[in-house]
């Protein structure tokens, strides 16, 4: 692949001459130079080598695009693209020739079916320059040619005088040199743009609550009065909805878009800038996270047999934390009236539980999908009774879901199961060896490990003893007692 230069000059009746570059091994490496179409507009194409149109093109038509092949004769890797060539009028490809004239390129065929203007979809042709090969395409057959109008101009339709830059052959061509997507124009209207997606959604998380306003902006460089082409598409490739964006004077851009319809998961912003000249920039994309689903019920586990309901970190729970749940664990009852609370959730979610007296509780989810909350040391401890704490849960992407934490609080209970002797084999009565040191035992319930028992001892006179023990893990107690003091 030799390194040609190539420009290509579009004029149209009432505007500036537009004149882009194009590398052909640039464009065979990264894709073609792409133009959008304008009705009356003439495409002139020149190798800034000779000054002088290419003897031979190749040509395809596909859907309403033009794609023209300068050298490499392979339609499926064109060096230009000419976008809804075939949707506007008039629109016509011509060179000039080493005589100084400018002609149409015509099909070497010599078929009119094979000119450009009457390609069918998906037809490849050769087509060369000049007026003697074969019939002149329709748009062009009623038209003077372009030098007997270079002085007096033409009408739209008709075969435009170019700008006299082209008429320098190779050193005006050289100028323009720059490369595939460089170029210069006449007015400005001819230099490449390029664009930019700032924002597709401001967080790159797209929640229910935004899926049908979602902001979308960028910047683009030599657009200012253009427009941008905007596509969102789902993660299989899928279009959403397509947005064309004017650029304001600053070469900026913004929107929003509805993609309520759009699946879950990754959505991806493509956008193309076009100048007033229609040349378009290169591509550009910026990705965001649609998330709208949200556990219903963020305190009690799916049925893991309900294909319907969320799984993994997208259940979200929330109970007693088994530390502090002192009676049957999962029942939801204690007599921990401080308790913590803990649950599962996605990794960054957060956790909201409002207390009677309208403190709060909070959490953040830890990476492995589990949390954690105690409860807060300036905060009165819950009320003996049932107790329905407000629960609020909100996910990375912003969706929320509210639901209610069942606490209820008990008080403990105490059983005295020996008073000297032992459970087996009770004593009617305590010897004199026995007062000092008098075995007192029994069992609790709803008393956290740790808890203290108070036990007091009275005679028939006297000052009763008082004694106390503490719970053990299962909540057994026991202590002795000095009852010498009692009759």
């Amino acid at each position: 692949m030799t390194n040609k230069i190539y420009t290509i000059a579009v004029e149209v009746a009432n505007e500036p001459t537009a004149v882009v570059s194009l590398n052909a091994a640039r464009t065979a490496a990264q894709g073609p130079l792409k133009l959008m179409a304008k009705s009356g507009a003439l495409y002139q194409l020149t190798e800034a080598a000779t000054g002088f149109a290419p003897q031979q093109i190749q040509v395809r038509r596909k859907g309403k695009d033009l794609h023209i092949s300068l050298e490499q004769n392979h339609p499926d890797r064109p060096d230009l693209v000419i976008e809804n060539y075939f949707g506007v009028d008039n629109a016509v490809v011509v060179g000039q020739a080493e005589n100084g004239q400018h002609y149409p390129f015509i099909p070497d065929t010599a078929r009119d079916i094979h000119a450009i203007d009457k390609l069918a979809d998906g037809t490849t042709i050769t087509q060369v320059l000049g007026g003697q090969m074969g019939p002149v395409p329709a748009a062009v057959a009623a038209a003077e040619p372009i030098g007997a109008t270079e002085a007096s101009g033409a009408a739209v339709g008709a075969l435009l005088p170019f700008n006299p830059l082209l008429a320098g052959g190779a050193a005006a061509a050289a100028a323009a040199a720059g490369g595939g997507g460089g170029g210069t124009g006449g007015g400005g209207g001819g230099t490449t743009p390029t664009a930019q997606i700032t924002t597709f959604d401001n967080n790159g998380q797209i929640n229910k609550s935004e899926q049908g306003n979602v902001p979308v902006s960028g910047t683009t460089t030599n657009a200012a009065g253009g427009n941008v082409e905007l596509v969102i598409t789902d993660k299989d490739g899928k279009e959403v909805t397509r947005k064309t964006v004017p650029v304001d004077a600053q070469g900026n851009w913004s929107t929003t878009v509805d993609v309520t319809a759009a699946a879950e998961g990754k959505l991806t912003a493509s956008a193309v800038a076009a100048n007033t000249a229609g040349v378009k920039s290169t591509g550009v994309s910026k990705d965001a996270t649609k998330d709208t689903v949200m556990d219903p019920n963020p305190v009690n586990p799916s049925d893991p047999n309900n294909p319907n309901e969320p799984t993994g970190n997208n259940d979200w729970t929330a109970k007693l934390d088994p530390a502090s749940d002192t009676g049957t664990k999962g029942d939801s009852t204690t007599a921990n009236n401080r308790p913590t609370f803990s649950g599962t959730g996605e990794p960054n979610g957060t956790v909201e539980i409002t207390l009677p007296d309208g403190s709060k509780v909070s959490a953040t989810v830890n990476p492995n999908g589990t949390w954690s909350a105690p409860y807060p040391a300036t905060a009165p401890a819950l009320p003996n009774g049932a107790n329905n704490l407000p629960i609020k849960v909100t996910d990375p992407a912003g969706n929320t879901q509210n639901g209610t934490l069942p606490v209820t609080i008990v008080g403990p209970t105490v059983d005295i199961q020996v008073f000297d002797g032992s459970v087996t084999a009770p004593a009617n009565f305590i010897t004199g060896s026995e007062q000092s040191s008098v075995t007192l035992s029994g069992t609790s319930a709803n008393a956290p490990q740790g808890s203290v028992v108070t036990i007091v001892v009275s005679g028939t006179s006297g000052t009763p003893v008082t004694v106390t023990a503490t719970v053990q893990a299962n909540g057994n107690w026991s202590t002795t007692a000095d009852l010498t003091s009692l009759p």
